[in-house]
Parts: C-alpha cells; structure tokens; sequence
C-alpha cells in the first residue's frame, strides 16, 4: 500500500538503496513492487546504513550477503560498490 501510495503521489525512485537486515530489504522489496517497479529498480544492498556508529567499515554488521538475497528471488544488484568501502 505504501508504494502504491508514493506511485499515486508522483514519488518514483530512480535507485533503491537498503542496509544488509532482511528486515529492510523485504520492506524495500514491496514498497518497489507496490510501486510496479521491482522489476526496474534493483536494490542496492549498502552496509554503511545499518545502525553503524562510527562509520569504521569494520565495525559494520553484515547479516547477508547480497548472493544469499539474489538466492532467494530478491532482486538486488550484484555489482553495486558500496559507499561504506570509500569512507575514511
């Protein structure tokens, strides 16, 4: 309903990005498909978002990979760079 309702208002994304937690990536997964772009828009699955502290790319939690999401029919993009590796 939320993606239906963001397509309704005129918000369309041009990426998706998503922490590793499953948590958000389900939710970004519907809200694109509410939106009828799942399809379109792959998700960008960057670690740097989820609840790190101190942006030290070592203390940031991965709880899945992005193979393990594409195992699992999540479209996600493989070759996406994420942004916490060019943090100093």
């Amino acid at each position: 309903m939320t993606g239906q309702a963001l397509k309704f208002h005129g918000y369309l994304p041009k990426i998706c990005l998503s922490s590793t937690s499953l948590r958000c990536v389900q939710t970004a997964e519907r809200v694109l498909s509410g939106m009828n772009l799942r399809e379109q828009i792959p998700i960008r699955i960057e670690p740097a978002l989820y609840e790190c502290g101190d942006l030290n790319k070592k203390a940031v939690s991965c709880f899945m990979k992005r193979k393990e999401f594409q195992e699992i029919s999540y479209n996600v993009k493989m070759d996406y760079k994420p942004l916490v590796d060019r943090l100093n």
